[in-house]
C-alpha cells in the first residue's frame, strides 16, 4: 500500500510525501527492491548522496546484477569524489547498460568520454522509455503558417534549472513569426517559474505527472509546428509524451548533451563544436548545425554594493587562484592530478571548489594530501544564491574545466563574470560544450589540444600576472553568444527543418550558416 501510494505521490509532484511512503514500504519489506530504488533516486534529487548510497547497495545485495542500480551507485560515489567507482564502473563497463533494462544515460556519460558506447547505451534505455513511436505523417499543406508554432517541453526534478536557463532565449523568439508554447510535465515548476514562463510565452501549460493521454490530447489541440525537448535524460527525466507525434517534428534540445537514442526524435540541435564532422554516428537523430554555439551566455547582473572581497571568501590576499564549481561527479583523478601539480608549481596558489557536502570535502582533501599538497590549499565555497554566487566569481584568476564531462552551467556562469575558462575538448557532446562557448567568443586560445598543453597554459597563466590581466581585460570586450542570438540561431534552424517537411523530404543532417 505504501509503494503503490508513493508513486501515485510522486506522479502529482509530491515528493516529500512521495518520499516517506517509500522509505515506509522499504522499511516494511526490506526485499522491496523497487522502493529502495525509489527512495534513493529521492535522496539524490535532494543532494543527500551519502544517504542515498545504503538504498542502492541493499538492492545490490539482493540483486548484484541489477545494472541501474549499480548505474545509480556508481553516480552517488562520483557526487561524493569517492574514486572508488573508477575500478568497480571498470569491472563491470562492458556489459553495463546493455542488458535487462536500460541505465540512465546522463549518469552514464559521466563514466567514460565513449560516444559509440554512449549510443548504444542511450538506445537500449530509449527502447524503455519509448516502446512505441508515432510515425511523422505527410504535410497537409506546402506552405509555413505565418506563424510557425514552437513547443518547448521541461520534465523532471531539474524542470525550473532547464526552464530558468531557457528563459532569456524564448523571451527573445521573433513573435511576428513564430508562436512559443511551453509545457511542463512531471515534478511541478516553481510559482516563480511559472509565473515567468507564463509572461514570456503564448502559451504555458503545466500537464499533469503522468503525461499520459489526456496531456497529448491538450498538446495536440494546440497545433504545433515543432515540439522541442529541453530536457532529455537529464537526472534520469523522461518524456515519454514525446513517443506520440505531437507535431510533424520533434527536436532535442540537449540539456542532457547527448543523443537520445531513439526515432522518436527527427533532429538535435548542436553546433560545429561540438558536433564536428564524422560525429554523426554518435546519434540516431539529424544533426541541426547552428552557426556559433547552442548554448548561451546570460549577463552577469551589474554588481550590488559591498561586492565580496577575497577575505571574505576565505580565500588569500595575494596569490594566483585557480577554481571549478562543477558538481562533485565532474571531477576526476585525471583534472584533480593536473590540478595539483599546478598548485605545486604556483607558489602561493589556491584551489577554490564548489562545497558540494562534507563527504566529497574530506575525500578531496584526502586526496590532495595523498599528492603531496596541503589540504588547506584547497578552500570551498559555501552554497549561494545566483547572484552571490556570480558576484564572488570575479575573485578568481581562471576557471578549470573538467574533461569527461565539462563544466558546462558553472562555465556559463565564469564567462558571464568575464572570469577566463580554460577548457581541454573530448569526443563526446558532453566533453566539448565549453569548447563551443569560448569558440563562438572568438577565444580559441583557452581550448586546450591536449592534457599537456592544458597544464602547460594553466601554468603560464599563474606565472604571468600580466598575461592574466590582459586576458582578463579582452575578455571584458568578448562578444559571448547571449540569448538573443541564439534565438535567431534557433529560429533558422527551425525554418530549415520545417522548409524540408513542407518539401516532403526526409531529415537530414543540416549545417546552418
Amino acid at each position: 500500500m505504501h509503494f503503490t501510494l508513493a508513486g501515485l505521490l510522486q506522479q502529482l509532484g509530491a515528493a516529500a510525501e512521495a518520499k516517506e511512503h517509500y522509505t515506509r514500504a522499504a522499511s516494511l519489506d526490506p526485499q522491496l527492491t523497487e522502493a529502495h530504488f525509489q527512495l534513493g533516486l529521492q535522496l539524490k534529487a535532494e543532494g543527500r548522496f551519502a544517504d542515498a548510497l545504503p538504498c542502492f547497495d541493499r538492492i545490490l545485495q539482493i540483486s548484484p546484477s541489477d545494472d541501474r542500480s549499480r548505474t545509480q551507485r556508481l553516480h552517488v560515489l562520483a557526487e561524493l569524489n569517492d574514486w572508488r567507482w573508477i575500478q568497480e564502473y571498470a569491472d563491470c563497463r562492458r556489459l553495463l547498460g546493455l542488458r535487462g533494462s536500460g541505465c540512465d544515460p546522463s549518469v552514464l556519460m559521466l563514466m567514460e568520454d565513449n560516444p559509440d558506447l554512449l549510443r548504444a547505451r542511450a538506445q537500449a534505455y530509449a527502447g524503455d522509455a519509448f516502446p512505441v513511436i508515432e510515425p511523422q505523417t505527410a504535410p497537409p499543406v506546402r506552405q509555413r503558417p505565418a506563424r510557425l508554432r514552437i513547443g518547448y517541453f521541461f520534465a523532471g526534478s531539474d524542470g525550473d534549472a532547464i526552464a530558468i536557463r531557457h528563459a532569456a532565449m524564448l523571451a527573445a523568439h521573433d513573435s511576428t513569426r513564430f508562436e512559443i508554447h511551453a509545457y511542463a510535465t512531471g515534478s511541478r515548476l516553481s510559482a516563480t517559474t511559472t509565473a515567468e514562463l507564463s509572461q514570456t510565452v503564448s502559451c504555458f501549460r503545466q500537464l499533469g505527472g503522468t503525461a499520459g493521454q489526456e496531456a497529448a490530447v491538450a498538446v495536440k489541440a494546440d497545433r504545433l509546428d515543432i515540439a522541442v525537448d529541453v530536457s532529455g535524460y537529464t537526472n534520469g527525466s523522461l518524456n515519454h509524451l514525446l513517443s506520440g507525434r505531437l507535431a510533424p517534428l520533434h527536436l532535442a534540445w540537449p540539456s542532457y548533451p547527448g543523443t537520445m537514442g531513439t526515432a522518436a526524435f527527427d533532429y538535435l540541435i548542436g553546433d560545429h563544436t561540438v558536433c564536428p564532422p564524422g560525429s554523426e554516428r554518435y546519434h540516431n537523430e539529424h544533426l541541426l548545425r547552428l552557426p556559433a554555439s547552442h548554448l548561451a551566455v546570460t549577463p552577469a547582473p551589474a554588481a550590488a554594493a559591498g561586492s565580496p572581497d577575497r577575505a571574505g571568501c576565505g580565500l588569500p590576499e595575494s596569490g594566483f587562484v585557480f577554481c571549478n564549481f562543477a558538481a562533485g561527479s565532474r571531477i576526476t583523478p585525471s583534472e584533480f592530478d593536473i590540478w595539483m601539480r599546478l598548485l605545486s608549481g604556483a607558489k602561493d596558489s589556491v584551489l577554490w571548489l564548489q562545497d558540494n557536502g562534507a563527504h566529497a570535502v574530506s575525500n578531496l582533501r584526502r586526496a590532495a594530501a595523498t599528492r603531496g599538497i596541503d589540504p588547506d590549499r584547497l578552500i570551498f565555497a559555501p552554497p549561494a544564491p545566483p547572484a552571490e554566487h556570480q558576484a564572488r566569481l570575479p575573485l578568481a584568476d581562471l576557471f578549470l574545466d573538467t574533461f569527461t564531462v565539462n563544466s558546462r552551467s558553472a562555465a556559463q556562469s565564469a564567462l558571464a563574470a568575464r572570469l577566463p575558462v580554460l577548457t581541454l575538448p573530448g569526443q563526446q557532446f558532453a566533453a566539448r560544450t565549453v569548447a563551443s562557448l569560448l569558440q563562438a567568443a572568438g577565444l580559441p586560445e583557452l581550448i586546450a589540444a591536449g592534457t599537456e598543453d592544458y597544464e602547460a597554459k594553466a601554468a603560464g597563466l599563474a606565472q604571468d600576472p600580466e598575461a592574466g590581466k590582459a586576458l582578463k581585460h579582452r575578455l571584458q570586450y568578448a562578444v559571448l553568444p547571449d540569448p538573443a542570438r541564439l534565438a535567431q540561431q534557433a529560429e533558422q534552424a527551425y525554418d530549415a527543418a520545417y522548409d524540408r517537411y513542407l518539401q516532403g523530404s526526409a531529415p537530414e543532417h543540416l549545417p546552418l550558416a
